[in-house]
């Protein structure tokens, strides 16, 4: 049975379960505890009196962790408000808790401890503030609009492609976080000087795609 569902969390859980009336099998589904570790537990507890005290987990033998816990719950603090922030310069902000730690130990401990993954940002068209207030304007002023009305309507959007390569920035998620957390976002222009596609559609169907390339650009793709 593995440490992790057999924390002390879990092990008060199945001990507020018992008391309240729910069986071996009904604990085992809430907490994922395996059976034979659910009666183990309540058998400590029954010889502990059957009051408040719970068992404590015992933690098997080995080496002590190169990362303690507490230093742990520091670097989870520092990945939540950097999430750019990488191993070594974790390394580098932390000199006495971190001096004998390896850069690789840190990531690993960062990714199983702590449950993090290295992706890569995703990137956010930068909206000004008067921007988002125009936008939700506009939604208010057309919420009440009918289909004759919307019939009349063109959509248009356009899209930059790159000439060269972005490889973007990697930023630390956790498996609860969303990607479209500001801190693992990265802004960027809607409009660099590459090549920009328009295209638009409405009701009665789709346009043809515009293109247009800078003229310092031109020449190079003979465009």
């Amino acid at each position: 049975m593995s440490g992790k569902n057999t924390s002390h969390d879990n092990i008060v859980r199945v001990v507020k379960l018992h008391k309240i009336g729910n069986r071996n099998r009904e604990i085992v589904k809430i907490t994922a505890v395996n059976e034979k570790t659910v009666s183990r537990l309540l058998q400590k507890w029954r010889r502990a009196g059957s009051g408040d005290n719970v068992p404590e987990h015992k933690h098997g033998g080995g080496r002590s962790l190169k990362i303690p816990s507490k230093t742990l719950r520091l670097l989870r603090r520092q990945l939540d408000l950097n999430p750019s922030i990488t191993a070594k310069e974790l390394k580098e902000k932390n000199p006495k808790l971190l001096r004998n730690v390896s850069v690789r130990t840190i990531q690993r401990n960062i990714q199983k401890r702590l449950e993090y993954s290295k992706v890569k940002a995703r990137v956010k068209p930068l909206v000004a503030a008067k921007q988002r207030c125009c936008r939700v304007q506009f939604a208010k002023d057309h919420k009440d609009w009918d289909l004759v009305q919307w019939h009349k309507v063109l959509w248009t959007d356009e899209a930059t492609f790159c000439v060269s390569e972005n490889k973007g920035t990697k930023v630390w998620k956790s498996r609860t976080s969303s990607m479209c957390d500001p801190r693992l976002t990265v802004t960027s222009v809607k409009h660099p000087p590459y090549l920009m596609v328009w295209g638009s559609f409405g009701y009665g169907g789709t346009t043809g795609i515009l293109s247009w390339l800078p003229p310092r650009l031109s020449k190079c793709f003979n465009y």
